[in-house]
Protein backbone atom coordinates (compact mmCIF):
# COMPACT_ATOMS: atom_id res chain seq x y z
CA UNK A 1 0.00 0.00 0.00
CA UNK A 2 1.31 3.47 -0.76
CA UNK A 3 1.92 5.78 2.16
CA UNK A 4 -0.69 8.34 3.03
CA UNK A 5 0.34 11.72 1.63
CA UNK A 6 0.94 14.55 4.12
CA UNK A 7 -2.06 16.80 4.83
CA UNK A 8 -2.47 19.73 2.53
CA UNK A 9 -2.03 23.08 4.21
CA UNK A 10 -3.98 25.77 2.43
CA UNK A 11 -5.14 29.03 3.93
CA UNK A 12 -7.63 31.47 2.48
CA UNK A 13 -6.27 34.94 1.86
CA UNK A 14 -8.28 38.08 2.69
CA UNK A 15 -9.57 38.44 -0.87
CA UNK A 16 -10.84 34.85 -0.93
CA UNK A 17 -12.58 35.32 2.42
CA UNK A 18 -14.19 38.55 1.16
CA UNK A 19 -15.44 36.79 -1.99
CA UNK A 20 -16.76 33.89 0.06
CA UNK A 21 -18.67 36.22 2.40
CA UNK A 22 -20.02 38.23 -0.54
CA UNK A 23 -21.33 35.04 -2.13
CA UNK A 24 -23.24 34.03 1.02
CA UNK A 25 -26.82 34.80 0.12
CA UNK A 26 -28.50 34.34 3.48
CA UNK A 27 -27.50 35.91 6.82
CA UNK A 28 -27.22 32.56 8.62
CA UNK A 29 -24.84 31.25 5.95
CA UNK A 30 -22.73 34.41 6.19
CA UNK A 31 -22.65 34.06 9.99
CA UNK A 32 -21.61 30.40 9.70
CA UNK A 33 -18.78 31.33 7.33
CA UNK A 34 -17.64 34.16 9.60
CA UNK A 35 -17.62 31.83 12.59
CA UNK A 36 -15.64 29.19 10.70
CA UNK A 37 -13.07 31.70 9.46
CA UNK A 38 -12.60 33.63 12.70
CA UNK A 39 -12.75 30.77 15.23
CA UNK A 40 -11.31 27.88 13.18
CA UNK A 41 -14.13 25.85 14.70
CA UNK A 42 -15.52 22.82 12.97
CA UNK A 43 -18.98 23.18 11.47
CA UNK A 44 -20.46 20.62 13.88
CA UNK A 45 -19.30 22.61 16.90
CA UNK A 46 -20.55 25.85 15.37
CA UNK A 47 -23.99 24.45 14.51
CA UNK A 48 -24.31 23.27 18.15
CA UNK A 49 -23.26 26.70 19.48
CA UNK A 50 -25.86 28.31 21.74
CA UNK A 51 -26.08 31.90 22.93
CA UNK A 52 -25.32 30.95 26.53
CA UNK A 53 -21.76 30.08 25.44
CA UNK A 54 -21.22 33.39 23.64
CA UNK A 55 -20.02 36.09 26.02
CA UNK A 56 -20.41 39.37 24.13
CA UNK A 57 -19.23 41.40 27.14
CA UNK A 58 -15.92 39.52 27.50
CA UNK A 59 -15.78 38.90 23.71
CA UNK A 60 -15.20 35.15 23.90
CA UNK A 61 -16.95 32.06 22.55
CA UNK A 62 -16.81 28.77 24.43
CA UNK A 63 -17.09 26.03 21.80
CA UNK A 64 -17.21 23.21 24.37
CA UNK A 65 -20.69 22.06 25.33
CA UNK A 66 -19.62 21.32 28.91
CA UNK A 67 -16.58 21.26 31.16
CA UNK A 68 -16.54 17.47 31.44
CA UNK A 69 -14.81 15.44 28.77
CA UNK A 70 -11.46 14.64 27.25
CA UNK A 71 -8.42 16.72 28.10
CA UNK A 72 -8.27 18.14 24.61
CA UNK A 73 -11.73 19.49 24.19
CA UNK A 74 -13.12 22.34 22.20
CA UNK A 75 -11.50 25.74 22.51
CA UNK A 76 -12.55 29.05 23.97
CA UNK A 77 -11.84 31.65 21.30
CA UNK A 78 -11.81 35.46 21.18
CA UNK A 79 -14.31 37.48 19.15
CA UNK A 80 -12.78 39.99 16.73
CA UNK A 81 -14.49 43.23 15.63
CA UNK A 82 -15.97 41.81 12.41
CA UNK A 83 -17.45 38.79 14.18
CA UNK A 84 -18.64 40.98 17.06
CA UNK A 85 -20.77 43.11 14.74
CA UNK A 86 -22.27 40.03 13.08
CA UNK A 87 -22.97 38.34 16.44
CA UNK A 88 -24.63 41.43 17.88
CA UNK A 89 -26.94 41.68 14.87
CA UNK A 90 -27.71 37.96 15.03
CA UNK A 91 -28.36 38.11 18.77
CA UNK A 92 -30.87 40.94 18.35
CA UNK A 93 -32.71 38.95 15.66
CA UNK A 94 -32.44 35.56 17.40
CA UNK A 95 -35.59 33.48 17.71
CA UNK A 96 -33.98 30.38 19.22
CA UNK A 97 -31.16 29.53 21.59
CA UNK A 98 -28.86 28.57 18.70
CA UNK A 99 -26.45 31.07 17.19
CA UNK A 100 -26.86 29.70 13.66
CA UNK A 101 -30.56 29.37 13.01
CA UNK A 102 -32.93 29.56 10.09
CA UNK A 103 -36.50 30.69 10.60
CA UNK A 104 -36.16 30.35 14.37
CA UNK A 105 -35.10 26.71 14.07
CA UNK A 106 -31.81 24.96 14.80
CA UNK A 107 -29.77 24.16 11.70
CA UNK A 108 -28.80 20.53 12.10
CA UNK A 109 -26.40 19.95 9.24
CA UNK A 110 -24.53 21.69 6.45
CA UNK A 111 -24.15 19.39 3.50
CA UNK A 112 -25.05 22.16 1.08
CA UNK A 113 -26.50 25.65 1.32
CA UNK A 114 -30.06 24.46 0.74
CA UNK A 115 -29.92 22.30 3.89
CA UNK A 116 -28.92 25.32 5.94
CA UNK A 117 -32.44 26.61 5.36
Amino acid sequence: MPQTPPPRERYLDREEVARLLAAAGDPHIRLAILLMVTTAGRIGALLELTWDRVDLDRRVIKLATNDIGPRKGRATVPINDTLMAALQAAHEAALSRYVIEWGGRHVGRSRRASTLR
